[in-house]
């Protein structure tokens, strides 16, 4: 799985170089701790090779099978995401900055897997939550929302922050 994710750039003439991967469940399964439960993404990338430098271009999209942060159950989220990433030829292996690598000249590849990782998984919202449907209701269990209402205790509000409600900010 991981060697069509090396890229050897050794023996190509100077330019631009496109490749394309296709991202399915495999890919994910070599992750310890993944919030996809599975996928179908489309991944390309133009490697512009210069003497003295990579510019790697990425350009992804596709559905991945998540678990909702609200409900639980599972839904097809859509991803996409573009990303630059330079990679300078230097004495050692160096992240200089999050989209600037730094790899020894005697290097003959470099290895997109664990990069390809981290663009899909940044890509994700900071909450997973199903999507509403046309009319703006919303597509979770409605079961375990009805429950997960049930069970959250209704505390009352402490008299005195009512208080607050009371204060004009205009003047």
């Amino acid at each position: 799985m991981r060697k069509e994710f090396i890229i050897q750039f050794s023996g190509l003439a100077l330019g631009n170089h496109d490749f394309n991967f296709e991202i399915k469940d495999a890919f994910f399964n070599e992750f310890e701790f993944v919030d996809i439960e599975s996928g179908c993404i489309n991944l390309n990338m133009t490697m512009e090779k210069s003497e003295r430098m990579l510019i790697l271009d990425f350009n992804f999209d596709g559905n991945v099978t998540v678990t909702c942060d609200r409900c639980g159950d599972n839904f097809e989220m859509p991803i996409s995401g573009t990303q630059k990433i330079v990679v300078k030829f230097g004495e050692q292996f160096e992240e200089q900055y999050d989209d600037v690598i730094v790899i020894p000249v005697s290097e003959h590849s470099i290895d997109i897997f664990q990069m390809a990782y981290e663009m899909i998984s940044l890509s994700f919202p900071i909450r997973k939550v199903h999507p509403d449907d046309k009319n703006g209701n919303t597509t979770c269990d409605i079961e375990v929302l009805k429950r997960i209402e049930e069970l959250t205790p209704n505390e009352d509000v402490d008299p005195r922050w009512n208080k607050l409600l009371n204060i004009d900010f205009e003047n």
